[in-house]
């Protein structure tokens, strides 16, 4: 809302229109975690332009349930020279790592690692050809025409990964502290930018 002035004024009307979007609404339905993804990589992204550093490193550090979102925008945040968040967010998963630790054990990330392999083969196994991601599609289509392909995806995500990377360099300083001389008009841009390349660039996405 901060962010929007047009949409503070809609509230109820916004609120309408992201829960049933259709696949927001299916995954909120089907109790998947995206919508929740989405809302921490929108508090991070908000937060860190308004210079509130911890918040956005709070965020980004409950990401980390997604290692493959959290660890790529924690990485970028060194790349924008956003030190703070990225102490920050590292903090936070130290914390939830040691709680983890102590509620389950020390062997649970080997075990959590072994469940996501088996996640991401019986999905790709069942519903592939759905794949977004640069090594998930790639990946599928490798399997279904028996080209040896699937190098393509992974060259793909390196691609974007770099433009990533080439985009928070010069762009990233922006907001907070951190903001001087950069134009603010670019962060929301910037943020739109990052959202899309972390998806293709993911494995299983």
């Amino acid at each position: 809302r901060a962010s929007s002035p047009p949409s503070s004024r809609q509230v109820l009307a916004m609120l309408a229109a992201m829960v049933f979007y259709y696949p927001v609404l299916r995954a909120l339905l089907g109790g998947q975690n995206t919508p929740l993804a989405i809302l921490l990589v929108a508090v991070a992204f908000a937060a860190s332009w308004r210079g509130r550093d911890w918040l956005a490193g709070l965020a980004l550090g409950l990401l980390l349930y997604k290692p493959q979102y959290g660890l790529t925008l924690l990485g970028l945040q060194a790349l924008g020279g956003r030190w703070r968040t990225l102490l920050a967010g590292l903090g936070a998963g130290a914390i939830i790592f040691l709680a983890d630790t102590l509620l389950f054990g020390p062997t649970w990330p080997m075990r959590w690692y072994a469940y996501a392999r088996w996640v991401i083969d019986t999905s790709m196994g069942m519903e592939g050809d759905k794949a977004i991601s640069c090594i998930g599609a790639l990946r599928s289509l490798a399997l279904a025409t028996g080209l040896e392909i699937g190098w393509i995806g992974y060259a793909l995500a390196c691609g974007v990964a770099v433009v990533l990377g080439l985009a928070w360099l010069r762009l990233g300083r922006i907001g907070g502290d951190a903001g001087a001389g950069v134009r603010q008009g670019a962060a929301w841009p910037l943020a739109g930018l990052t959202a899309a390349g972390m998806v293709l660039v993911a494995p299983h996405a």
